[in-house]
């Protein structure tokens, strides 16, 4: 668990709700929906199980056009990839 994690400070955290005294919501930054399927993206292809011989054969060139193809996947089905 992270740091803080059950001190007094975090007592205002509880059942999952945030409270206005909780000081990291006023330092919480959203992500974009884009950043965030780049990063699925990005987290496929590096989980993705491949054989000894395509990882030889891969090059920069095949992994472009491997996440061109994969950005046409619903993001859904990414994570099920995953899975």
């Amino acid at each position: 668990m992270g740091a803080g994690y059950g001190d007094s400070e975090s007592e205002d955290l509880k059942m999952g709700e945030l409270t206005s005294n909780d000081d990291s919501i006023q330092n919480f930054v959203d992500s974009s929906p884009e950043i965030v399927r780049k990063g699925i993206l990005e987290l496929y292809l590096n989980v993705k199980i491949r054989s000894a011989e395509e990882i030889m054969k891969i090059t920069d060139e095949k992994m472009a056009l491997e996440r061109r193809k994969l950005g046409k996947v619903d993001s859904l089905d990414l994570l099920d990839y995953i899975k």
